[in-house]
C-alpha cells in the first residue's frame, strides 16, 4: 500500500489487478492549518487498463455504512450520523462499467460536514480515526476494500466560523468545474 501527504489529508492507495483504489482522509492539522477541505473518507476507483471494468456495489456501503469515524482521547468518541438525511434517496445497487483510464469517485465524507452538522464539540480534544471497509464485485470477482484506521489530530484553536465560510466556497468552486 502507497501512503502519501496532500493538501486535503493522507492518501492510502494500492490496486487490485488494474483497478486503482485510494482513500483518501485526514491530516494533523495545527491552528494555521486550513480544515474547509480536509476529508475523513474518500474513495476513488480509476481503471488502469485498456479494456472495461465492471464494477458491482451496493451504494450504501459506500456513502455512509462503510465509514467508521470517531472523536475525542484515544478516538473512542461516538459515531456521528453515518445514515443518510432523511432527504437523500434510499441508496440502490450499482453495476457501472468503468473505461479504461476512468476515475470514479464511489464515496465522500468531509470533515467540515460532519463539524457543521454535530457541532465543534463532536470533536472533543481534536484526536480523528477514520476507517472503510466495503464489497466491490470486481469483473465478477468480490473483494473487500479495506482501509485504516487512520488517525490525526485537528487542533481546536481556530476560526470555525472562517473554516465554515471557506468549506461552503469550497462546495460551491467544487459545483462550477463539474
Amino acid at each position: 500500500m502507497n501512503i502519501s501527504q496532500i493538501d486535503r489529508g493522507v492518501t492510502y492507495s494500492y490496486a487490485i489487478g488494474t483497478l486503482a483504489v485510494t482513500y483518501l482522509s485526514g491530516k494533523d492539522a495545527d491552528a494555521t492549518t486550513p480544515v474547509f477541505d480536509m476529508s475523513v473518507g474518500e474513495i476513488t476507483l480509476q481503471n488502469m487498463s485498456v479494456r472495461p471494468i465492471n464494477l458491482r456495489y451496493d451504494a450504501s456501503q459506500t456513502r455512509h455504512g462503510g465509514h467508521d469515524i470517531t472523536f475525542g482521547p484515544h478516538a473512542q468518541g461516538p459515531l456521528v450520523e453515518t445514515e443518510p438525511l432523511p432527504h437523500e434517496d434510499p441508496p440502490i445497487p450499482v453495476d457501472y462499467d468503468l473505461a479504461p483510464g476512468q476515475k470514479l469517485l464511489i464515496s465522500r465524507r468531509d470533515f467540515m460536514d460532519i463539524v457543521l452538522r454535530a457541532g465543534v464539540d463532536v470533536l472533543q480534544n481534536g484526536d480523528v480515526c477514520t476507517r472503510f471497509e466495503a464489497a466491490l464485485q470486481i469483473d465478477g470477482a468480490l473483494h473487500t476494500l479495506q482501509f485504516g484506521p487512520h488517525c490525526f489530530h485537528v487542533a481546536l484553536d481556530r476560526d470555525w466560523e472562517l473554516e465554515k465560510e471557506r468549506y461552503v466556497q469550497f462546495f460551491l468552486d467544487r459545483d462550477r468545474r463539474v
